[in-house]
């Protein structure tokens, strides 16, 4: 099974800390604010924002993330460490290359091996900014480095950040509504 790349720019040596016995994960750094998309036709099945947690914190020790499917069921895949607020919601089938999150430095984060204080977060340079990327096929923890074709190039369109970008606004006004 090949997949795309987890957004546009993305190359192996942005992968900050690969896929080993103590981290079943993958960590890729680019910049703040870059579109994350699916690699595959994918249902979202879980958003963890800063709304939605309960007494327990720990999940939020990764900060932001969206959990999504492939439509078999097979693969699942986190992104952890996101933006806030997504274009998209639980229950949503997106195609492969669709902007669905932003990568961000939410959640416990080191830069150069020093944890970034709040304060630093965000002011430039934006440091610990990465994607924690969890992936599973049947349920194992699998490199997902390993699957993907970092030839294929991520296709979208100008248009379609738009839209992605308009549904966080409008999520955003919905938030300061409610107040």
């Amino acid at each position: 099974m090949t997949i795309i790349k987890l957004y546009k720019q993305a190359t192996t040596a942005h992968i900050s800390q690969g896929f080993h016995d103590k981290h079943k994960d993958v960590d890729i750094a680019w910049k703040m604010g870059t579109w994350l998309v699916p690699p595959e036709d994918c249902r979202i099945n879980v958003i963890v924002t800063g709304l939605n947690f309960n007494e327990d914190l720990s999940p939020l020790s990764r900060g932001f993330g969206i959990g999504f499917h492939s439509l078999d069921g097979r693969r699942k895949y986190v992104y952890w460490h996101c933006m806030g607020i997504f274009p998209v919601n639980v229950g949503d089938i997106v195609k492969k290359g669709q902007p669905i999150a932003q990568m961000g430095n939410s959640g416990f984060v080191k830069s150069w091996g020093k944890i970034v204080s709040l304060e630093d977060r965000y002011k430039k340079p934006y440091k610990g900014v990465h994607a924690h990327v969890n992936f599973k096929i049947d349920n194992v923890s699998t490199d997902i480095s390993k699957h993907i074709d970092w030839s294929l190039p991520v296709e979208y369109s100008f248009l379609d950040q738009v839209n992605a970008s308009i549904q966080i606004v409008l999520k955003m006004s919905a938030l300061l509504l409610r107040r």
